[in-house]
């Protein structure tokens, strides 16, 4: 993974830290393979002397192994004294801690023929407060959390915890009348009236009527005996609110996904990829002679592993949309400061095949705050493979030992590692009530396409990057 920065590295340095105004001068040798790897890597241990830094990269370096594989990401909390570990702490994470993509917390808590998995689900059902809910709107506030796997077991291993929470628990007049088996039967039909009605992919005289939702759920003998009122305002709320999870760092990658045209549009959509921040640049097209500075406008896409640039443009609806000019990943890219006659605060990028691309910041500031945030995130990639290295090695040594990938890992990491005077992750925790529980939307969890008035740079603040202060579920 190679990001080699040809410019003097104290110079390039002294200007991300501003330090120091003097532009660096122009560089004409292009990409260079990953043989430059431990030369950045031994340029990063130069200059990174703070330890916070190194640490909270290791912090987002585990919660991208969850968001690939859950059950190697909490072995590796674990192991890196980030959490215990155990049932009650994994539970209490998945819920006050982002980051984490919704999809894979769902799927970690469906895993069946696991006690280690069935009691952090249980511990996980048990931190919500469902006692005056009625039942869907119950169900609504469950699923804020996570998305539901795709797999049926799953799915039924989910209800059932919380069908068994719910009836213990609840006061509500209607449903505390009713017991275990027939609240995991209504929970189930809501969860597929929910999906009937909102479904893009079925069509409108397709779907089912008040009327269909009432007769089915009341065959059951024990539904029968509930009020049909019950019933019809259950479908209504979930006709007119769709119930969905919490948005995460997906749904904003999946946004920017929606906006992308034209013929060379990349899948960004993967669970560990995090949009670390995107700012405005123009492309430098000059050749040798002077460009007008507004010319080429380009927007800049920064993920924990990828860049992509693209050309913005309107529709007659008003709508903001991106054609792809530009889309790598981070480790088969080379970039440098540029400067030139015309150009200032110029940077220029090669990818692999060694095509080139030179870009115009507004400012020095946008430029060196780039080049940081690009530094940063190149790191995080160098780190992150050196870490499934080692846990490669681990791994082949716990397969010769009989010890399973899952909760085993989990609780052989937690044993081994002496987490109990590790936990120093530099983030703060979250009191478990129930009201700092409930995530709550807040406007940077949006990807809305920039206009013409928003600024030249803007942090994703649900990225977890090197600007941000990991705090609460505040999404």
């Amino acid at each position: 993974m190679v990001l080699l920065f040809k410019a003097k590295i104290t110079s390039l340095f002294s200007m991300v830290h501003c330090k120091s105004t003097t532009m660096i001068s122009t560089h004409k040798s292009r990409y260079q393979g990953p043989e430059n790897n431990e030369y950045l890597l031994r340029m990063g241990e130069v200059y990174e002397k703070n330890v916070d830094i190194k640490r909270k990269r290791l912090y987002r370096i585990c919660l991208n192994f969850f968001n690939k594989k859950p059950d190697r990401g909490i072995a590796l909390l674990a192991k890196n004294g980030f959490i215990q570990g155990n049932p009650d702490e994994v539970a209490h994470f998945f819920l006050t801690r982002r980051g984490l993509s919704r999809r894979k917390i769902g799927e970690f808590l469906g895993t069946h023929n696991s006690q280690y998995h069935t009691d952090v689900l249980n511990r996980y059902v048990e931190y919500m407060d469902v006692k005056d809910l009625p039942l869907d709107l119950a169900i609504r506030d469950f699923m804020k959390y996570f998305t539901l796997p795709g797999e049926a077991q799953q799915i039924d291993r989910i209800v059932t915890a919380f069908a068994r929470h719910y009836s213990k628990t609840t006061y509500n007049k209607i449903f505390s009348k009713v017991n275990e088996d027939v609240i995991h039967i209504l929970a189930f039909a809501i969860i597929i009236l929910n999906t009937d009605l909102h479904s893009p992919h079925l069509k409108k005289e397709k779907r089912m009527t008040c009327n269909d939702f009432v007769k089915n759920t009341r065959q059951a003998d024990e539904l029968g005996k509930l009020p049909v009122e019950c019933f019809e305002e259950i479908y209504h709320r979930i006709k007119n609110n769709e119930i969905l999870p919490a948005r995460d760092h997906v749904t904003q990658v999946a946004n920017l996904q929606s906006h992308l045209i034209g013929k060379n549009k990349p899948n960004l959509v993967e669970q560990h990829r995090r949009l670390i921040c995107y700012c405005r640049m123009n492309q430098y097209k000059g050749g040798n002679k002077k460009q007008n500075i507004m010319a080429h406008c380009r927007e800049l896409f920064l993920f924990n592993d990828s860049l992509m640039i693209a050309k913005i443009s309107r529709n007659k609806n008003g709508e903001d949309h991106y054609t792809v000019k530009f889309y790598e990943q981070l480790e088969h890219l080379s970039v440098t400061i540029y400067e030139s006659k015309y150009v200032e605060h110029g940077i220029r990028i090669y990818d692999k095949k060694s095509n080139e691309i030179i870009l115009i910041a507004r400012t020095l500031s946008d430029q060196q705050r780039f080049m940081m945030d690009l530094k940063e995130s190149l790191l995080e990639c160098m780190a992150a493979e050196n870490v499934r290295l080692s846990m490669q090695v681990d791994l082949q040594k716990f397969k010769n030992q009989n010890i399973s990938l899952g909760a085993e890992l989990i609780y052989y990491y937690k044993l081994n590692n002496g987490i109990e005077n590790q936990r120093d992750s530099g983030l703060s925790d979250v009191e478990p009530s129930v009201s700092s529980l409930c995530p709550s939307s807040s406007s940077s969890s949006n990807v809305k396409a920039p206009s013409t008035t928003q600024p030249t740079r803007r942090l994703s603040y649900n990225s977890l990057d090197s600007g941000v202060i990991e705090g609460g579920c505040d999404l």
